[in-house]
């Protein structure tokens, strides 16, 4: 794994395949800066790992016999999201960065994944409404609401939000929308299409800069 600071010439390298053998996907960082958490597969299976930005000291968060991905932290750092892989399904817990514990978020059949915190809510991706197409979720306290059906999935991010959360961007996979991008609030409460110039958009993302949102 490696970091670039920009304007400081060459990449560095952040963590070996000494310090962790295998693959290492998904890095993400608390919002202090202070801890990193990332998969790795040396046990064969994707595991959660943390790193101590001060220090460099590498943990395991989580292990077990299957798979967990898509690790993420909440805005206050001490949980991180995240799912898991099992009998032909991929579920959505939260695990406490102090204590280990973890906590089922939402389950069902086929996949519920990539997971993303927002305003009071976590958006996701589902398929189980039908196995080859997928739905945009908001759950919040076990319930769950379906902000939108056969949205396009992008090749690996999670549910595009906005930086105050209570967005999510998002294209569909007819043909006959693909030169639009969705907003939906996450509650349900409203939806704005922007219409494009362009064929086939997906993969949004939001940001905040010089006070506008992008």
């Amino acid at each position: 794994l490696y970091y670039y600071q920009p304007g400081g010439g060459a990449a560095s390298e952040m963590i070996s395949t000494q310090d962790v053998p295998g693959d290492i996907t998904f890095p993400t960082i608390n919002p202090k800066g202070t801890v990193m958490s990332f998969v790795a597969d040396q046990t064969g299976n994707g595991d959660i790992y943390t790193r101590d930005t001060n220090t460099g000291k590498v943990t395991v968060a989580m292990t077990t016999e299957v798979a967990e991905m898509f690790p993420q932290f909440d805005s206050a750092g001490s949980k991180i999201l995240f799912t898991r892989k099992q009998n032909n399904t991929e579920d959505i817990f939260e695990l406490a960065v102090s204590t280990g514990a973890e906590t089922s978020v939402i389950g069902g059949n086929n996949d519920q994944t990539r997971p993303n915190y927002a305003a009071g809510s976590i958006v996701y991706f589902d398929n189980s409404r039908d196995s080859q197409s997928w739905d945009v979720k908001a759950v919040s306290g076990g319930n769950a609401k379906t902000l939108a059906k056969s949205v396009r999935l992008p090749l690996r991010a999670r549910p595009a939000v906005s930086p105050d959360g209570n967005w999510v961007a998002f294209g569909f996979e007819d043909p006959t929308k693909s030169d639009s991008i969705m907003l939906s609030r996450v509650d349900g409460s409203k939806s704005v299409e922007i219409k494009t110039n362009y064929n086939a958009c997906g993969e949004p993302a939001i940001t905040v800069q010089d006070g506008k949102t992008l």
